[in-house]
């Protein structure tokens, strides 16, 4: 909630009487009906309007933090998710979310819907980051170079104006190097930015210092299509169908002893889309299968065959209630564990 959220002890006595609702609001619906209603308003409304009307009803709203985790997952996908935390709830994260969104929704029509990056590439961007701060974008690109956005600069094109070294307005830091030709792919934990580039390599990257290489890692004649950064353990998807697990605290400058773990999980296609969840992690391989593993125990729960047209399937969605969904251009599906 809001840091001018109201306390609990200011509710009137007339309207609870030892935690009963004397309205009858709250007890006219069952709690998965409140829930379903709770979609079809904004957060900040539940928050600081809802929880008012009285005590039964304001509990129910800040217990039920795995449904406000589980929105929250629904409109995030896991690289730029935030933590919930002992002094910010679910909640919390949810309804900062949407205010930030709704800022951005007021941004670009201010602006027409109309916003130029020009001059950060002179190749085509491959994968993005978008940052929890909300401003701060990672590229990565097909001409070697992985750069870092200021996205409150953005204007116009016609306002545009070239005032930095890196010839673009809005790059306040940059990573180039021929050798890495194309970025594959992108993620960052904290402050670390890690990359997979098709020389066959992995590396990691200091945000807070410049984007400064922190270390490397040398795969074996594949590259890595797709990977994750969670925990201090880096996940590759490799093109050969294995995937490779590394410990990111060790510098791996010189050698690759590193990886902690490999698994073989298909041998006739390449990973292509990955995600790694607090219990599960899923993977997505040619040809249309999405195979599910215990994160702790790397036991394979399920192979899920896809409909055979899926080839266009990358990017994966958990969540805390077992339902995973996955992505397909507009189109989504939902699959219990």
């Amino acid at each position: 909630m809001s840091d001018n959220e109201t306390n609990e002890n200011e509710f009137s006595s007339d309207d609870c009487n030892n935690g009963i609702c004397q309205c009858g609001l709250f007890e006219l619906l069952p709690p998965e009906i409140w829930l379903n209603l709770f979609g079809y308003m904004s957060a900040e409304f539940i928050a600081e309007k809802l929880s008012l009307v009285c005590k039964p009803l304001r509990r129910f709203i800040v217990s039920s933090q795995s449904y406000w985790k589980y929105r929250y997952e629904q409109r995030v996908r896991a690289p730029y998710r935030a933590i919930a935390t002992t002094n910010r709830t679910w909640l919390n994260v949810c309804d900062k979310l949407e205010r930030m969104g709704h800022e951005w929704q007021q941004c670009a029509e201010q602006h027409q819907n109309i916003l130029s990056i020009s001059g950060v590439h002179i190749g085509p961007i491959i994968n993005t980051l978008l940052l929890e701060d909300g401003y701060t974008c990672i590229t990565g690109s097909r001409d070697s170079s992985i750069c870092c956005l200021d996205l409150r600069q953005l204007v116009r094109p016609e306002e545009t104006k070239v005032t930095n070294i890196y010839d673009s307005p809005y790059v306040s830091k940059r990573a180039h190097d021929q050798q890495q030709r194309w970025i594959w792919s992108l993620d960052h934990e904290a402050n670390i930015i890690s990359s997979t580039s098709s020389n066959s390599e992995i590396r990691l990257w200091d945000l807070n210092k410049d984007m400064c290489e922190i270390s490397r890692i040398k795969l074996q004649a594949t590259f890595a299509m797709t990977h994750r950064l969670r925990d201090s353990l880096l996940y590759a998807g490799i093109y050969n169908g294995h995937m490779h697990v590394y410990d990111t605290r060790i510098n791996n400058t010189d050698n690759n002893n590193s990886r902690v773990h490999i698994e073989r999980v298909t041998p006739r296609g390449y990973i292509h889309a990955l995600e790694v969840q607090d219990d599960y992690i899923l993977v997505m391989h040619k040809p249309s299968t999405l195979c599910i593993y215990d994160r702790r125990t790397w036991k394979k729960i399920e192979n899920v065959q896809m409909a055979a047209n899926d080839y266009g399937l990358t990017v994966i969605g958990g969540s805390d209630n077992n339902l995973i969904t996955v992505y397909r251009d507009e189109f989504r599906r939902w699959h219990a564990l």
